[in-house]
């Protein structure tokens, strides 16, 4: 614990990235010389919410197989911010802070979990932010580049804290495509479907049970992944084979090898079982994650005050068995990052190299032979790696798809049509 600062950012998430920030717990004021200044301490300050009665309903939006919320700011917009559950602090673009001409108010100290160091960056305050009827006042945030970390012009102008939730039940219900937001209490752990955790680290997590080993996860809607897990498990997990390097997660101040594997057993999470999942393994994680392609299967509703999660998963879990292959959502939405309609999946479009997550049961992609694992050289006899986020996406959606996927060291040539 650092003395005079605060923890307030976020676990293995959206900033893509990872990001975790420290509220540097100072504010700019003018000094005792004329045109100079000064880093004065203050107190966090949390925003002021105003809920209406009843509850509030959004659409669940998509970017990248992250939830998407529309913000208006000080009457712009709506601008589109990532809903995330592994953000303890909110941040914003540095672009949407000129646009609208945000005042600084302060300095955060910004950290992800696998840097030695951390780094200063300006914090702004928004006066009022609303969203379906929700009205957020004085709603702080840490200003970073997110157009240049995301490398996409259809990108989020920001990332949501849900802890602005805290005090109402949060529903983020994926097979239904919507965002519920409602006064209420979650009853007590049954095990089953109801959790209690304990937020030692910051974050609302579940605890994992992983081919009989118990490992704590952060639950993280700024995730796209499904099951990831420290480095340090590779050696102690039962797996079906060797790990995979399946590239690198660039983070704000550093970079994370990946490796990739599918487990040899179970993940149980209450009366849910994952058979024979696939892992992502990064080096330097320091807890484990559960991202889109795990909370994609529910209705995830947080009790943020009595700390305590409820998963309800009858109406997917129907739908898909429990494969351990991400679960294919009904919505295809600007900015979506798969290619649904072939049944394939990635942890991210953006990625570099692009891996593909998983594949739909049933789907044209299983029929065609692509696997988990499988690295997306080239689609339609352009290289991946000189396509934006958008022309992989127009890509994925055109037939006929030919991929060039390499596999065990191996190009191979994929043809798929609708």
């Amino acid at each position: 614990m650092v003395s005079g600062k605060q923890r307030i950012a976020a676990g293995w998430s959206t900033v893509a990235l990872a990001l975790v920030a420290l509220a540097s717990g100072y504010a700019v004021a003018e000094g005792s010389q004329p045109g100079s200044k000064q880093m004065v301490r203050m107190a966090p300050k949390l925003p002021q919410v105003e809920f209406p009665q009843g509850e509030v309903v959004l659409p669940l939006l998509d970017w990248g197989n992250r939830p998407i919320v529309e913000l208006t700011i000080n009457g712009t917009g709506p601008h589109r911010f990532i809903l995330d559950t592994g953000a303890m602090t909110t941040v914003i673009d540095k672009g949407l802070v000129e646009e609208i001409g945000l005042p600084e108010v302060g300095t955060d100290e910004l950290k992800s979990p696998a840097a030695d160091k951390s780094m200063l960056v300006p914090r702004v305050s928004m006066k009022m932010a609303t969203l379906g009827g929700i009205i957020i006042h004085d709603l702080g945030a840490a200003v970073l580049d997110l157009a240049g970390m995301f490398g996409s012009e259809d990108a989020p102008r920001g990332v949501l804290s849900a802890r602005v939730f805290s005090g109402v039940l949060l529903a983020i219900d994926y097979p239904n495509d919507r965002i519920v937001v409602r006064a209420g209490e979650l009853g007590p752990s049954d095990g089953a479907r109801i959790f209690q955790y304990e937020e030692s680290d910051g974050f609302p997590t579940l605890t994992l049970s992983v081919a009989g080993t118990e490992i704590k996860a952060h639950l993280d809607t700024g995730s796209p992944a499904t099951f990831s897990l420290p480095g340090q498990y590779m050696k102690s997990l039962p797996l079906e084979s060797e790990p995979i390097h399946r590239g690198t997660a660039r983070m704000v101040d550093t970079e994370v090898k990946l490796y990739g594997a599918k487990l040899d057993g179970s993940i149980l999470v209450g009366e849910y079982t994952f058979e024979n999942p696939d892992i992502t393994f990064g080096e330097g994680f320091p807890a484990g994650n559960v991202g889109y392609g795990f909370l994609s299967r529910f209705s995830v509703t947080l009790d943020m005050k009595n700390k305590r999660i409820r998963l309800d998963g009858e109406a997917v879990m129907a739908a898909a068995p429990t494969t351990g292959t991400p679960t294919m959502v009904r919505r295809i939405q600007r900015g979506t990052s798969s290619g649904k309609v072939y049944g394939v999946m990635f942890p991210g479009i953006d990625g570099d190299p692009l891996v593909i997550n998983g594949v739909g049961e049933g789907s044209v992609a299983e029929a065609a032979g692509l696997q988990a694992g499988d690295i997306v050289l080239a689609m339609n006899d352009e290289q991946v790696s000189e396509l934006s986020s958008q022309e992989r996406i127009s890509m994925l959606r055109a037939s006929p798809l030919i991929l060039e996927v390499e596999r065990d060291g191996k190009k191979l040539s994929v043809k798929m049509e609708l």
